[in-house]
């Protein structure tokens, strides 16, 4: 009842409109005041990092025992991943870069071979 007549009220100051003087509902809402505790028994930072932590499911609990890995380094040494490391580094990339084959053997190499200005590229076909 009490949303009932402040949404009346609202409508009739609406209706009104007089907007020079804010909108007061007739049944206010109840304020609290702020609990005194002491200041020993509020919770720190650290505190609430380390529950946030504990509640947080690990990786193993969410994806279950790992079934297989292939790390970057079996994917360059099979040829699944060419490395272009050092052509990234004169493009301003400071990561290591990796492409894969169908990448390398289906745009760039093509790309190398079409264009002239590619002879900075000859070496590494």
């Amino acid at each position: 009842m009490k949303r009932r007549s402040n949404l009346n009220d609202y409508v009739a100051w609406v209706v009104a409109g007089d907007y020079s003087k804010p909108f007061e509902p007739s049944i206010k809402p109840k304020i609290e005041s702020f609990i005194d505790v002491p200041k020993d028994d509020l919770l720190s930072v650290t505190d609430i990092v380390d529950e946030i932590q504990v509640q947080e499911p690990s990786v193993k609990d969410v994806f279950g025992e790992v079934i297989s890995s292939y790390s970057r380094a079996e994917a360059l040494a099979d040829g699944v991943l060419i490395d272009v490391t050092e052509t990234a580094k004169e493009a301003g990339i400071v990561y290591p870069v990796a492409i894969s084959q169908g990448l390398w053997g289906g745009y760039v190499k093509r790309a190398i071979k079409s264009f002239p200005c590619s002879v900075l590229f000859r070496d590494e076909i």
